[in-house]
């Protein structure tokens, strides 16, 4: 009976978010783009936001808040305005990649570029071996009442990137076998990070740099750009009339990478709203506000400091690792430990090697 129910409750989940996509293909994109298509797409968006709540998992809620309260609700409103991924002509060439566009956070391959040679067999490679590590990591939690908290923090940091990059290597492979295209890798490497900059725009979870950047980065910065063309002319209209010139200012730069990483926060305190169901303790709201600063830090210092000296690997990558990692402990897991939602999460892995020990059996 609870089998039944549970695909009942799927099969609903599935088909509301056909409904929708469809709705947003056949309808939406019809209206003119701007505020009218906002309000097209608020339903939509509505609905992303109530169907986390329509699955009783700890690893599912997260994923579907991630995947669509998250990452396709970012997408629906970009495309209000003609910009994002589902802007792109592949997208709109169908209503099959327009589904797999909306659904999946996947970033398709720009036609033309050249993927990697050896990229397939490092790919086979690299999940193989992190399939297993993340094996480990798992089978390590039966030993977790031998462990120090700070120790467990490092097991769930390697778990959250094994874990993700898995299952997007695995909607890479998905849709090069259905669809025909090639994915832009969401993962690089982010354990050589040299510096914040590098591992928040460079190595880990592209996917959303590349949403924000068109949704958040780039209007902040226009804005900035703009007001600070405005003040120029009016503090120097006398002598300058014309010519504003010159690189945007480092401070309106800063203003819209603070800007993201405070939207950044807050999506990141409703994901987590949703796992723990408890009030948000905006601790996770501070971690992505202090890498906010400390970027904005770095890049003005490597403005100086970078043409005259250079940090050395092997000094970059241990401290650019281990300011995450205390950032991390202090105030990114803190909201879930606290309630033990990192001990239901491990009990419904318990949960599903006990079917699978069932089953073989």
């Amino acid at each position: 009976m609870c089998a039944m129910e549970g695909f009942k409750s799927s099969f609903g989940i599935v088909g509301t978010i056909l409904c929708g996509i469809s709705y947003s293909y056949y309808v939406v994109l019809k209206i003119p783009r701007g505020l009218p298509r906002i309000i097209a797409v608020l339903p939509v968006i509505g609905m992303y936001i109530v169907l986390p709540w329509q699955v009783s998992t700890l690893h599912t809620r997260g994923i579907m808040s991630f995947m669509f309260m998250w990452i396709s609700s970012f997408k629906l409103l970009m495309l209000s305005f003609d910009v994002g991924p589902l802007a792109k002509p592949w997208a709109m060439l169908n209503l099959r990649n327009f589904m797999a566009v909306s659904i999946f956070p996947i970033e398709i391959r720009e036609f033309g570029s050249k993927p990697n040679s050896t990229g397939k067999f490092r790919t086979l490679r690299n999940v193989a071996l992190e399939a297993c590590l993340l094996s480990v990591v798992i089978y390590s939690y039966s030993f977790r009442n031998s462990f120090s908290p700070s120790f467990m923090v490092l097991l769930y940091c390697l778990h959250m990137y094994f874990a993700m990059d898995i299952v997007l290597v695995f909607l890479a492979a998905l849709a090069n076998t259905c669809l025909g295209v090639q994915l832009e890798p969401q993962f690089n490497k982010p354990y050589l990070s040299r510096s914040l900059q590098d591992f928040w725009g460079k190595r880990w979870n592209l996917i959303v740099t590349n949403i924000f950047r068109p949704s958040v980065y780039d209007p902040v910065l226009y804005f900035c750009w703009k007001t600070h063309i405005k003040l120029y002319r009016k503090i120097y209209e006398k002598n300058q009339p014309k010519e504003v010139g010159g690189d945007i200012p480092l401070w309106a730069r800063a203003v819209a990478v603070l800007s993201v990483f405070v939207v950044s926060g807050l999506m990141h305190e409703l994901i987590f709203y949703y796992m723990t169901e408890t009030k948000a303790s905006w601790e996770v709201t501070a971690f992505f506000i202090l890498h906010g600063l400390c970027l904005t830090i770095e890049i003005g210092l490597r403005r100086k400091v970078s043409p005259y000296i250079k940090v050395p690997n092997f000094i970059a990558i241990p401290v650019t690792l281990t300011f995450i990692y205390i950032t991390a402990l202090w105030l990114f897991f803190p909201p879930v430990t606290r309630y033990g939602t990192d001990l239901k999460a491990i009990a419904e892995y318990d949960t599903i090697l006990e079917l699978l020990f069932s089953t073989n059996q």
